[in-house]
C-alpha cells in the first residue's frame, strides 16, 4: 500500500473518499478522509489486501461513537437495540440545551461541516446533481438530523428540544421536506397530488393535519428507470433512506412517512409481470429487500404501520395483488389505509402514553 494512494473506505454501509497519508510495518495504514480535517485521520489495522472488508482501528471507532475521538468508545448496539430505542423514542437519550446547530441549520443560519453550505444552497445546487449526492458523505445527517450519531463526526446528534422547535416551525419543517422532495428525485420517486407533483407547502399542510388521504401518494418520478437500477446497485443509499424515515418521526412529519416506505417496499419485493413466475425479473430494488426488512419497516413506531408494511411485502413476495391497489390509499377499510391514517406512535405498545404521534 503506497503513500498517496486513493480508496473507497466501505464502512457500516457507506462509503468515503480518502487518501493513505502514512503506512506502518505492522500492516496498518492512516487514512486521510476528504472533506475532513486532519483531526480525523485513522489508522486502519489490515493488510493492503482486506483493507476495504474490515472495520477502521478504534481511533476512528472513538471518533464516530464517543463523541470525542478519546476514551475507550461506545459499545456497539445491536440492530435490534436500534430498532427498539428509535420506537420508544430513545428513553436514554439525554437533552443537550447548549446544541442548537440542527436547529439553525434548518432555520437556513448555519452552514454545514465539511460542505459549508446552508439547507437552502444544498437544495439549490444539488438538486438534480445525481453525482454531487452519490459522492457526498457529510450532507445527510445535516438534512435529516436524528437522535443517532452519525458517520459524519462534525454533525450533531439531534437534541430533543431542537426536534421541538423544528416540528414548530414551518420554516424549518417545508426545509426538510424540500430536502425530501430533493432525495426523492435522486432515488428516482416523487410525491404526488393526485396527477401532479406535491410541493412542500402542500405536504406540509396534509402532515400537520395529522394524517395523508388519497390522493397524495409516493409514485414513480419520470426519472424511474435510470434512477432505480443505480438505486439497486449504490446499496449505502439504504442507510440514507433509514435516517429519512427516521427524522421525520422526530420533526412533525411523521405522516409523510408511510407513501415512501411503502413505493420503496413494493419496489423491493414486487416482481414485473408477465410471463411464468420462474422466467420474471427481479423486483428492481431486490437489493434492498433485507434493509427493508430489517430497516425501514422498523423504523415505524406505529405497530399498525409495521403490520401493514408487513402484509404487503409478504404479499407481493408470494405474488399476490397488485401493488396499485394497496397504495392507493383511499378511505376504504384496507390495513394500509387504517395504517396510513394513523400517526406514528399511536396505539404502539413500544410508546409511553403521552409520546409524539
Amino acid at each position: 500500500m503506497d503513500v498517496g494512494k486513493l480508496l473507497w473506505i466501505q464502512f457500516e454501509g457507506d462509503t468515503y473518499p480518502s487518501e493513505v497519508v502514512d503506512v506502518c510495518a505492522v500492516k496498518g495504514v492512516k487514512v486521510h478522509f476528504h472533506g475532513y480535517g486532519s483531526e480525523d485521520d485513522a489508522w486502519y489495522e489490515s493488510s493492503s489486501t482486506d483493507l476495504l472488508q474490515k472495520e477502521p482501528a478504534a481511533s476512528l471507532m472513538q471518533s464516530l461513537f464517543s463523541g470525542s475521538g478519546s476514551g475507550s468508545g461506545a459499545a456497539r448496539k445491536s440492530r435490534e437495540d436500534v430498532n427498539v430505542e428509535f420506537q420508544r423514542h430513545y428513553p436514554t437519550f439525554e437533552d443537550d440545551p447548549s446544541q442548537t446547530c440542527n436547529l439553525l441549520f434548518q432555520r437556513n443560519c448555519l452552514a454545514s461541516e465539511p460542505d459549508g453550505m446552508t439547507v437552502v444552497q444544498m437544495q439549490r445546487a444539488w438538486f438534480g446533481d445525481y453525482t454531487a449526492l452519490e459522492a457526498g458523505h457529510g450532507f445527510i445527517q445535516w438534512l435529516f438530523p436524528i437522535h443517532e450519531k452519525g458517520l459524519n463526526w462534525k454533525a450533531k446528534p439531534l437534541q430533543r428540544h431542537e426536534a421541538a422547535a423544528i416540528a414548530a416551525s414551518p420554516r424549518a419543517r417545508r426545509a426538510i421536506i424540500r430536502s425530501l422532495i430533493m432525495m426523492c428525485d435522486f432515488f428516482g420517486v416523487e410525491y404526488r397530488l393526485a396527477t401532479r407533483a406535491a410541493s412542500a407547502r402542500e405536504l406540509d399542510d396534509a402532515a400537520r393535519a395529522g394524517s395523508i388521504r388519497a390522493p397524495v401518494r409516493c409514485v414513480r418520478a419520470a426519472n424511474w428507470a435510470e434512477r432505480s437500477a443505480f438505486l439497486n446497485k449504490s446499496t449505502h443509499n439504504y442507510l440514507r433512506i433509514t435516517r429519512i424515515l427516521k427524522c421525520l418521526s422526530e420533526v412533525g412529519l411523521a405522516a409523510l412517512k408511510f407513501a415512501f416506505a411503502s413505493r420503496l417496499v413494493t419496489e423491493a419485493f414486487a416482481a414485473p409481470s408477465g410471463g411464468c413466475r420462474a422466467e420474471r425479473e427481479p423486483p428492481p430494488l431486490c437489493n434492498a429487500q433485507s434493509s427493508a426488512e430489517l430497516y425501514w419497516i422498523p423504523a415505524f413506531r406505529s405497530s399498525a404501520a409495521r403490520r401493514a408494511l408487513d402484509e404487503l411485502r409478504e404479499r407481493l413476495r408470494s405474488g399476490g395483488g397488485a401493488a396499485a391497489e394497496m397504495l392507493a390509499v383511499t378511505e376504504g377499510c384496507s390495513a394500509f389505509a387504517r395504517a396510513q391514517r394513523q400517526p406514528d406512535g399511536a396505539s404502539d405498545a413500544l410508546s409511553s402514553p403521552g409520546d409524539e404521534a
